[in-house]
């Protein structure tokens, strides 16, 4: 501030400070981040095309960082790869907190599938509880919330209803928006009506289609059906086992049989088998390694025992309804009830590593 003679009042310190507020840049200086550099954007690129993940997995563009990539969304976010920091206690501080905030994330996930069973539903309650029992210990100032305890009674709604996605209310509030956009002419009534009389006519047919007396030449056109409008049901779900954890169930007699390869063979005894190459459980698809590499890919706890660590390793045959694993030169019998979840692999070779 000037020097005044006199007495300074209080205007002539609001004056200086807007005068230097005025000579200050509109904004601050915006550093340029490191994944702006060619350098970092080849790395991104290395990793997104060394990954292999599950295909339920949203991926991310090959192309990351350039302009015809676009946004990325929230599904497709890239860890970052031989991260460093200033010291190990900071890096177990920030690992601790990843970890806490996977197992909020895990539990989003399962809450928000799209199918729901009282396996997923128990998964969903052991992740909240993880996420929940941990705040106030990883965040000291944290002080729990009514939602968290609202979380909690998520766990009955699956159960009693089924997937959120078939009640929640974002598709009516989106359903709502469309038609207000809908030009009527000031007929009111009449659209709604329609919709109201085409639904009831969509469910009636269904019905009829299913019934136990409906005509064979009326059942080819549910076929059809099918075939034009529920793509999902003409998948080759017919070949994926309906109940693996349930040794009772038998193989049906028109499955094809195969040779058994020799290092299967020493596992089984047995020099004809029905080997599959994917598998379903739980709603989610797992395939051996030659047909889809990110699929096969699974935690699983040896022989059920939750007391072990899980082990990460890599499906090589589906035999029945049982895995055999080959991460390492040996195989092992694993059931998929063993199974925790798919998991993504990073090939990191001497690229990634600097050379070292």
């Amino acid at each position: 501030m000037p020097q005044k003679v006199g007495r300074t009042l209080k205007i002539d310190y609001i004056k200086a400070l807007v005068n230097w507020h005025r000579g200050q840049p509109l904004a601050a200086p915006q550093k340029v981040r490191s994944f702006e550099t060619a350098e970092v954007l080849d790395q991104m690129h290395n990793v997104i095309h060394d990954t292999t993940t599950p295909t339920w997995l949203g991926s991310i563009p090959t192309n990351f960082g350039e302009a015809s990539a676009g946004t990325i969304k929230a599904d497709e976010c890239l860890w970052g790869a031989g991260t460093s920091h200033s010291s190990d206690e900071l890096a177990v501080r920030l690992k601790t907190i990843l970890d806490h905030t996977m197992e909020l994330v895990g539990a989003v996930y399962l809450a928000c599938a799209r199918t729901m069973t009282p396996r997923r539903a128990q998964a969903y309650c052991s992740h909240i509880a993880a996420y929940v029992g941990k705040l106030q210990t990883i965040h000291h100032t944290f002080s729990v919330r009514p939602n968290h305890h609202a979380s909690f009674h998520i766990y009955d709604y699956p159960l009693l209803f089924g997937p959120a996605h078939s009640w929640w209310s974002f598709p009516f509030e989106r359903l709502i928006g469309i038609i207000q956009r809908i030009p009527i002419n000031h007929k009111f009534g009449e659209l709604e009506n329609t919709m109201l009389l085409s639904y009831i006519k969509a469910a009636r047919l269904r019905r009829w289609l299913a019934r136990p007396d409906c005509p064979p030449a009326i059942q080819e056109c549910g076929v059809l059906f099918d075939r034009v409008f529920n793509k999902s049901a003409m998948s080759s779900i017919h070949e994926l086992a309906k109940d693996p954890m349930n040794d009772a169930i038998k193989v049906a007699d028109c499955a094809a049989t195969s040779a058994v390869p020799e290092d299967l063979y020493t596992l089984i005894r047995r020099r004809m088998a029905v080997l599959r190459a994917t598998l379903k459980f739980d709603g989610v698809i797992y395939s051996k390694a030659s047909t889809h590499l990110g699929n096969s890919q699974i935690f699983f706890y040896p022989c059920r025992d939750q007391t072990l660590t899980p082990v990460a390793t890599s499906i090589k045959y589906i035999y029945t309804k049982l895995y055999l694993t080959d991460f390492e030169p040996r195989l092992e019998n694993a059931k998929v009830s063993w199974v925790i979840s798919h998991f993504a692999r990073w090939r990191a070779g001497e690229r990634a590593m600097g050379g070292r």
